[in-house]
């Protein structure tokens, strides 16, 4: 289980810092960059903190999947999924409005 790994992707794509991550929390910057560089695992109550300044479930953070990816385009496809988690209710919705007027486009059935 990659929990550090997870959160410091999260991070990123959130553009998020240290310092606010710190803030929002209350947990101090070396705990959740320990957390994030696997240094430490975190308590529950730690865990619960994260997750929720990153709006995500801790389910999420935990889940490790390992997967084979068949192609270059599977692999880049799972890790924007991935962040679709982690993304806003209105950007996913967006985002599927964009799928499927696609596949209306390239289905002539519809």
């Amino acid at each position: 289980m990659h929990v550090g790994k997870k959160l410091k992707e999260l991070k990123r794509s959130r553009n998020k810092t240290l310092a606010s991550i710190s803030d929002e929390t209350g947990l101090s910057i070396s705990y959740v960059s320990d957390i994030m560089n696997e240094r430490s695992r975190p308590s529950l109550e730690a865990l619960q903190k994260l997750t929720k300044a990153f709006d995500v479930s801790i389910s999420y953070v935990l889940e490790d999947r390992a997967v084979t990816y068949g192609s270059e385009n599977e692999r880049r496809l799972a890790e924007l999924l991935a962040d679709f988690n982690s993304w806003s209710v209105r950007d996913q919705l967006e985002l599927l409005d964009l799928i499927a007027a696609k596949k209306a486009h390239l289905d002539p059935r519809e």
